[in-house]
C-alpha cells in the first residue's frame, strides 16, 4: 500500500475575539479559545500507480491531510503510512520518496538559469551526476523543456515555469506526486500541455499521483479516482466513473431528425430543452434505460440522421453531492 491513512482526527484551536474594550483587556489574562476540527475519522488507502483527486471546498480539511501524510503535521489521532514509514518521524526518509508542488510557490531559484537549480536540486538529493543527467534528459523530453533550460525562471510563463517546477520536483525520480492546484493561473491552452504531460509521465513511470485542485477539469482529465472531503470527513470514495452515474443524474440527448422538433411528442420521462427546425434536445435521467426508451420514442415518429449524448460533467457531479451531504 502507497498511502494508507486510518481514523485521522485533528483539530486547531483560535483565540476567541472579544468585543468591548473591557472583554478584550480581560481576554489578555484569560483567552478563551474557539476549537475547529479539520478532520474527523478520516480514513482511505492508495495503491501504487494510482491518480487520485483529493477534493472539497475550503476549509474541507484538504491541506492538513496533505501536510499530515507528508510529514508536516502530526495527527491528533489515527496514524498514516506512507511507502512504510511514518510521515511525522521519518520525514527525512520520505522526503528522498515523494515530490510536491504548490501551484502557487516557486521553487526554482530566481538568480539561477533552470538548468543551474535542477543541478543544485540534484547536489541536495544525492543523485550521482551520469544518473542526473539521465533523468533531465528524460525528462526533458517528456515536459518540452529543451529551449527553457538556459533561461531565467523570470523569463518564462506560467506555463513553462509550471513544467520546470513539476521536473524539479521529479528529478530525484520519487514514487509518489503530491500536486496542489497546478494549473492555477494557467491559461487554457497552458493547462491542457500541464494535463497532456502529466499524464504522460504517470503512465510511462507508474507514479503514483495524488492531485487537489479547484479545477474539476483538471480531476477529470488527470485523474481516474476521486476522494471527496466535507467538513473534515470523507463522503465519497469513487472513481470517477461511477461517480459521475451516481450523481450525475440527468444527460443532454441531442437528435438531428427528418421532422420538425416542434411536431414531435416528448416522452413523460425526458424533459425538453429546445425543439427546433430539423433537431430536438432532451434533458433525461441518466439510466440507460430511461435513454434507449426515450431514442426509441423519437425514432418511432421521424427518421433520425444523428445523435448526441452530452454526459454529466464531474463539476455537476461534486455538486451534486455537497447538496446531498
Amino acid at each position: 500500500m502507497t498511502i494508507k491513512a486510518r481514523n485521522l482526527r485533528k483539530q486547531f484551536r483560535s483565540k476567541k475575539e472579544e468585543k468591548g474594550f473591557f472583554n478584550t483587556v480581560k481576554s489578555l489574562f484569560s483567552p478563551q479559545y474557539v476549537y475547529h476540527r479539520a478532520l474527523d475519522n478520516l480514513s482511505f488507502e492508495i495503491e501504487q500507480g494510482e491518480k487520485v483527486g483529493f477534493i472539497g471546498p475550503n476549509g474541507a480539511g484538504k491541506s492538513t491531510t496533505i501536510k499530515i501524510i507528508t510529514g508536516l503535521l502530526f495527527p491528533d489521532s489515527g496514524k498514516s503510512e506512507v511507502l512504510g514509514l511514518q510521515p511525522f518521524y521519518e520525514r527525512e526518509k520520505l522526503n528522498y520518496l515523494i515530490g510536491v508542488i504548490f501551484g502557487q510557490k516557486q521553487t526554482l531559484d530566481p538568480s539561477l538559469s533552470v538548468f543551474s537549480s535542477f543541478y543544485i536540486r540534484s547536489k541536495l538529493y544525492d543523485i550521482e551526476e551520469t544518473l542526473f543527467k539521465k533523468r533531465l534528459h528524460s525528462l526533458t523530453e517528456i515536459f518540452e523543456l529543451e529551449k527553457l533550460l538556459y533561461k531565467n525562471p523570470r523569463e518564462l510563463s506560467l506555463g513553462e515555469s509550471m513544467r520546470c517546477e513539476i521536473t524539479a520536483a521529479l528529478l530525484h525520480n520519487p514514487k509518489i506526486l503530491f500536486l496542489d492546484e497546478p494549473t492555477i493561473g494557467l491559461d487554457l491552452n497552458a493547462k491542457l500541455h500541464v494535463r497532456e504531460l502529466l499524464n504522460r509521465f504517470c503512465n510511462e513511470t507508474k507514479a503514483t499521483l495524488f492531485l487537489t485542485s479547484h479545477d474539476m477539469v483538471d480531476i477529470e482529465k488527470i485523474t481516474d479516482r476521486v476522494l471527496v472531503l466535507n467538513k473534515g470527513c470523507l463522503v465519497e470514495d469513487e472513481p470517477i466513473s461511477n461517480l459521475k452515474k451516481k450523481y450525475g443524474a440527468k444527460k443532454v440527448l441531442t437528435l438531428i431528425t427528418e421532422k420538425d422538433g416542434n411536431t414531435l411528442k416528448v416522452p413523460s420521462c425526458a424533459r425538453l430543452i429546445e425543439a427546433k427546425e430539423n433537431s430536438i434536445s432532451l434533458e433525461v435521467d441518466a439510466a440507460e434505460s430511461l435513454l434507449e426508451k426515450v431514442i426509441h420514442s423519437l425514432m418511432q415518429q421521424t427518421s433520425v440522421k444523428d445523435i448526441s449524448i452530452e454526459e454529466p460533467s464531474l463539476e455537476d457531479s461534486i455538486r451534486a453531492i455537497y447538496g446531498s451531504k
